[in-house]
């Protein structure tokens, strides 16, 4: 009887472990494919190359029409870190400067990317707008897509 008792007490722990490890497996799986979004920064500048602190930074998906704004930070910099995938408009708005705008950015799944701008000096009904498709450089992936 002791023998039983201790087969059974062997087969509960073995379960056990394995129900376990089953759980740590599965809790741990990275969540990659979860990812549905992508991400924009970078660093404003004026023309003689110094950062432009304040900023309005608006970006509007082409087609749905979603839009977000941030102000630069004391470096120029500006960050959205969660943008749903598609075609962008980028826009740049600062007294004393043209306002910026930039079309045919495309963002995919996962991607970080980054766009950097320089504004001109200008009146504050003067608009740069670039039209060709905009290079942008990938920050988190060595690869080339």
């Amino acid at each position: 009887m002791k023998t039983t008792k201790r087969n059974r007490i062997s087969r509960s722990c073995a379960s056990l472990a394995a129900l376990n490890l089953l759980l740590a497996a599965l809790w741990s799986a990275p969540a990659v494919a979860q990812f549905t979004t992508a991400q924009l920064s970078g660093i404003v500048t004026d023309n003689a190359g110094s950062v432009v602190a304040g900023a309005n930074v608006t970006v509007q998906e082409v087609q749905t029409g979603y839009k977000q704004t941030v102000k630069t930070r004391t470096a120029g910099e500006y960050l959205f870190p969660s943008l749903p995938v598609g075609n962008y408009e980028l826009t740049v708005d600062m007294t004393g400067f043209s306002s910026y705008v930039q079309k045919g950015i495309v963002l995919t799944v996962g991607q970080a990317a980054s766009r950097n701008v320089a504004l001109q000096v200008g009146a504050v009904s003067d608009q740069v707008t670039v039209t060709a498709n905009a290079s942008l450089v990938t920050t988190d992936s060595p690869t080339v897509g």
